[in-house]
């Protein structure tokens, strides 16, 4: 007679998420918005590339939040364009550009999409780049009237604040490594200053933020690691 085949027992346990787990997304302005006028138009990296106008998020944006919704995504971490908002120190915000970040909120909102907001994403404004970028003393501060305005142009709207986007490899990739606009190599004193100029940066910016804000949650972003799983056991028997 014949035998009944064995059936493989599934042994995987089904992952149980929180009701109020944040499912999200991030994209950063120069790379996503496209016609940067930042201190990286133009920027050549080491291999001779410069940015592109990537998907036109600027202009695209009700397409690509629809998309983010139809992902079943219930958050947005996007950078705002100091360089858009602020054409020279503490002036002003653009009126088209003001009113530009106002609707993305605005139809991240109705989509059921929390936004998340990142005040510095790799990127200066042209004129703050010419004036030394986070070497000039002076920056914090005005990244501080930046962060000031945000908080009373949004008006209670955001409650998760991102002021500098992975300060680590911001200042190594400028000043060590050469990757991104300032072009220095090796220069390990300049990446710690600049670390410095950042932490006076966020620390001046938060204040700012919670001054007018209640309620709100500030930070930093840190550099993710990429894991691989292993082939075999990780602990042998």
């Amino acid at each position: 007679m014949a035998r009944k085949a064995a059936t493989k027992t599934d042994t995987r346990r089904r992952i149980e998420f929180p009701k109020d787990f944040v499912w999200g997304a991030q994209s950063d302005p120069v790379f996503s918005e496209g016609e940067t006028i930042s201190d990286w138009a133009g920027f050549a990296g080491p291999d001779g590339s410069v940015p592109d106008d990537g998907p036109r998020h600027w202009r695209r944006y009700r397409y690509d939040f629809r998309f983010l919704s139809s992902l079943g995504l219930n958050a947005y971490r996007f950078g705002l364009d100091w360089a858009r908002l602020q054409r020279e120190p503490c002036a002003a915000f653009g009126r088209e550009e003001r009113y530009r970040y106002l609707e993305m909120l605005a139809e991240l909102r109705s989509l059921g999409i929390e936004p998340w907001l990142t005040l510095h994403n790799h990127a200066l404004p042209g004129w703050a780049a010419k004036a030394g970028g986070w070497l000039n003393p002076e920056l914090p501060r005005q990244f501080a009237d930046y962060a000031a305005r945000l908080a009373d142009l949004t008006d209670g709207e955001v409650v998760n604040w991102v002021t500098i986007h992975e300060p680590q490899f911001y200042a190594w990739s400028s000043r060590v490594w050469g990757l991104f606009p300032g072009s220095d190599r090796g220069r390990f004193g300049l990446a710690r200053r600049t670390l410095m100029r950042l932490r006076d940066a966020h620390r001046l910016a938060a204040a700012e933020i919670r001054k007018r804000l209640k309620n709100v949650r500030i930070g930093i972003s840190l550099p993710g690691v990429l894991l691989r799983a292993a082939s075999g056991p990780v602990f042998p028997a």
